[in-house]
């Protein structure tokens, strides 16, 4: 189970693309829902570069980018059983 946290500021940003029922939307509101889903992925990645350089430690800034490698791989491996 993936449990999301709706009171986060990022929620609207992320989730709300994912939303069904845009068949009945127009054009400005489809580009809204677009634009919040690019500011979201951005968000993402700039929070993860963030994490990642202000690490205490050497040692933890490893581990961190590890966990991204860790993270891109696991993505590929969804993608390529599609």
């Amino acid at each position: 189970m993936i449990r999301l946290n709706i009171d986060h500021p990022a929620y609207q940003y992320l989730i709300e693309i994912l939303e069904d029922g845009t068949e009945d939307e127009d054009a400005a509101a489809l580009r809204r829902r677009l634009d919040n889903a690019l500011d979201g992925l951005k968000l993402l990645l700039a929070a993860w570069a963030r994490y990642e350089d202000e690490q205490p430690s050497t040692q933890l800034r490893e581990r961190a980018q590890e966990a991204r490698s860790d993270w891109g791989r696991l993505a590929r491996r969804f993608l390529s059983k599609e």
